[in-house]
């Protein structure tokens, strides 16, 4: 850890006096230390008792009222870009610091330093899809609807949301509360682009009927809530690639690349995702530019900084695309006032990732695992390729643990060679091989944390 380290000195005072009796010297205080900690990895270590979290993300788009001039009303979505922290997404009304987890079943609400706001009492099997708390919409009188968190209950018939705090439980007729209201989006009206002209995409059915297709109207409203990526759609509306819209729904960008095609409900903080079947990839939305390769999967940046998914283990890029801890995390959760809820070693913690980060403080497999600090290294090992496995012992054929970054330096506490490779301990039970070329062996030197 760095420690900033302050001594506080104290100057004695000699006394004398006529009669030139010499009195007993006050006795010097000790020196102080003050410690102040900056840098700090974890907010709460690995071992909170929680089987799951969720970070608490609103519907995937934005519901705008529209007045059409052909069709009267309409509840249109739009896929606008959406700022800052989910629980700000829709409305603002929210605090940001909260998150969904789960303990034998049931939801319940804690916040970013691992303390309860709501009890997890909530069982998630007698709420619809067995998906517990989640977003809802309330219908106000005047026809609008607010967005708000909560649950619909088998039992009581009711929907149950929370106050803008999470610390009262509210009741509302299932009538007025729709625990999912977009899950079939054939019923729902849509931005979009038709043959260049930004207009609404509206659901062709009656009670009586079925859905069969939509009709195409151009968009005769004013200003927009932001920008949108809206899908381009041909004469019958079927989507068939994307751009982004300024506010009065003006082609600004094509969002297609070489990576993929959008993914929908991706366009936050200035970037969006693009896909195949196989992997993800970010995109700067104000260039175009893709900034990180291609992952198995990808949450949203916040703070910075993004987690993203390879070889079944989670870790985080920076807005660079730069690799920026080891992928040792079975699960993560986008940062929130620069902190993630991370599953690492088989328990949830809370990594204090930006602040950690900025205060320069390597995050990889040996920062973070509590090695025996008695055990002193026999030197060190940087890291020359990328991918690298971590393995709990050496030999290609055990348990890997995940996998290292380029560049890391790690320090070395045994060696051992097996399968062709020499492997390196990099802390209690992390071990890494090498082929001559892998890692670069440095006997006797220090190391980050040794």
């Amino acid at each position: 850890m760095k420690k900033i380290m302050i001594a506080l000195l104290a100057a004695s005072l000699l006394c004398g006096c006529e009669r030139k009796v010499k009195e007993a010297p006050e006795e010097e205080p000790e020196e102080t230390e003050v410690i102040t900690e900056t840098g700090k990895i974890w907010t709460v270590e690995p071992g909170m008792e929680i089987e799951t979290v969720r970070t608490m993300v609103p519907f995937e788009k934005t519901e705008v009222l529209y007045e059409s001039p052909r069709f009267g009303t309409l509840h249109v979505l739009g896929d606008f870009e959406r700022n800052g922290y989910p629980q700000e997404w829709m409305g603002g009304s929210y605090k940001t610091d909260a998150i969904i987890v789960e303990k034998n079943g049931q939801n319940g609400i804690w916040n970013y330093e691992g303390e309860e706001i709501s009890p997890a009492d909530i069982n998630i099997h007698s709420t619809p899809y067995a998906n517990g708390i989640g977003p809802g919409r309330l219908k106000n009188e005047d026809g609008t609807f607010s967005f708000v968190y909560g649950y619909a209950s088998s039992s009581s018939q009711k929907g149950i949301y929370f106050s803008d705090d999470y610390s009262e439980r509210l009741e509302a007729p299932l009538g007025s509360y729709e625990y999912d209201p977009y899950r079939d989006e054939r019923l729902q009206a849509f931005f979009c682009v038709q043959d260049g002209v930004f207009g609404v995409a509206v659901p062709t059915y009656t009670e009586e009927q079925p859905v069969y297709g939509f009709l195409f109207e151009p968009f005769a409203g004013g200003e927009l809530p932001g920008y949108q990526i809206a899908p381009v759609v041909d004469l019958v509306c079927n989507k068939q690639s994307y751009v982004i819209c300024d506010t009065f729904g003006n082609v600004m960008m094509d969002t297609v690349t070489a990576r993929g095609t959008y993914v929908e409900g991706t366009y936050i903080n200035g970037h969006y995702i693009v896909g195949t079947k196989e992997d993800v990839a970010f995109v700067h939305a104000n260039t175009g530019t893709q900034i990180s390769w291609s992952y198995h999967d990808a949450g949203y940046f916040s703070d910075g900084y993004a987690p993203v998914k390879k070889y079944g283990k989670w870790g985080f890029i920076d807005e660079t695309g730069k690799e920026v801890t080891d992928f040792i995390f079975s699960d993560v959760t986008e940062l929130t006032n620069g902190r993630s809820y991370v599953r690492y070693n088989g328990t949830y913690g809370i990594l204090n990732l930006k602040e950690a980060l900025e205060a320069g403080r390597d995050l990889n497999i040996y920062t973070l695992y509590a090695t025996n600090k008695d055990e002193k290294p026999i030197g060190r090992v940087t890291v020359n390729v990328s991918d690298l496995n971590i393995r709990r012992e050496p030999g290609v054929g055990n348990e890997s643990d995940g996998n290292s970054l380029e560049g890391t330096v790690y320090p070395v506490f045994e060696t051992a060679e097996g399968d062709g490779y020499t492997w390196y301990r990099i802390d209690q039970e992390h071990w890494i091989p090498s082929d001559g070329e892998w890692l670069t062996y440095e006997e006797g030197a220090s190391a980050y944390g040794s």
